[in-house]
């Protein structure tokens, strides 16, 4: 963890160089940017799988856990930044798991309880992460 120590050293040179990547995050939120750059990183990746009901999982297992991040976290350095990424980030889990319902797949009724536990799934971490950034926040 270099970050820290070098803000901590007054290192401006390496600010100036690397202020792409922390400019946009609090500064005791330096690792989302990792965290982003993984999740852009994996959700491309995702896209080379041939099966589509796989892919919708998988997707949905990568941003609802970052939804719940982003939540608690609060990292982005503007308040209306973390608002449009929460909303954002819960309207493709949403999308997500509506279009799951278009995927054809031989055997139904699995995709009967995929769905259905998705949709469950989606609705509780929606409402714990607001719950929780409520919490928090007051």
């Amino acid at each position: 963890v270099v970050l820290p120590r070098r803000l901590s050293n007054g290192d401006v040179e390496f600010l100036r160089t690397f202020r792409f990547l922390f400019f946009r995050f609090r500064p005791d939120c330096y690792w989302c940017v990792v965290v982003f750059l993984s999740r852009s990183l994996l959700a491309s990746l995702i896209q080379a799988i041939r099966n589509a009901a796989v892919q919708l999982m998988l997707l949905q297992c990568l941003f609802l856990p970052l939804l719940v991040l982003s939540v608690a976290k609060m990292p982005w350095s503007v308040k209306l930044a973390n608002i449009l990424d929460i909303l954002i980030t819960s309207m493709l889990c949403i999308l997500l798991t509506i279009l799951a319902i278009f995927v054809h797949i031989a055997d139904t009724s699995l995709l009967d309880i995929v769905c259905s536990v998705a949709v469950v799934a989606s609705f509780v971490s929606v409402v714990g992460a607001i719950a929780c950034g409520l919490c928090i926040r007051f």
